[in-house]
């Protein structure tokens, strides 16, 4: 029995709110084939992992991190590592802080965790993960609390 193929370049959605819960389902854009493809079941692991939604995803290496989020009674500061390679999924080092509707993003080696809901109250706290080092570092805070935010990183442009 052979092990079904990523497609060579995709987007990916994962996990959200889906029929009234939230889901763990992982869906593939396949943009060779035009199609979406549901891969949740090819990483068997986290097929079966408490479904969550309103979580932070980043790309780095050849793996997807899954950052907070919430399963319709419980805040997570969790973090999941879906390997693409091996096509497994292995627990990371927690945030310091539950997070749902979390803002994360990729600078350098760094994955940053940008303010959220705690399940009391919004928030305007920072940390940052090393990916290589597995470690997790307190930021500076923002000045506004908010959650629901997008976030992008942005390269130096020289002039």
């Amino acid at each position: 029995m052979s092990r079904p193929r990523l497609p060579h370049e995709i987007l990916l959605a994962v996990g959200g709110w889906s029929g009234g819960s939230p889901t763990n389902s992982i869906e593939a854009y396949d943009s060779r084939a035009n199609c979406w493809v549901n891969i949740t079941n090819t990483i068997q692991k986290f097929a079966l992992e408490r479904p969550r939604a309103y979580h932070g995803v980043c790309f780095y290496g050849q793996s997807i991190f899954i950052m907070g989020g919430f399963d319709g009674q419980n805040y997570f500061n969790s973090v999941r590592r879906l390997d693409l390679k091996l096509l497994d999924c292995f627990e990371e080092p927690p945030m310091s802080n539950r997070r749902c509707y979390i803002s994360t993003c990729l600078l350098g080696k760094y994955i940053y965790a940008m303010g959220g809901m705690d399940g009391h109250c919004r928030l305007k706290n920072v940390e940052r993960y090393h990916v290589e080092e597995r470690s997790w570092e307190i930021m500076p805070d923002m000045n506004e609390r908010r959650s629901d935010a997008s976030s992008a990183s942005c390269p130096v442009l020289n002039r």
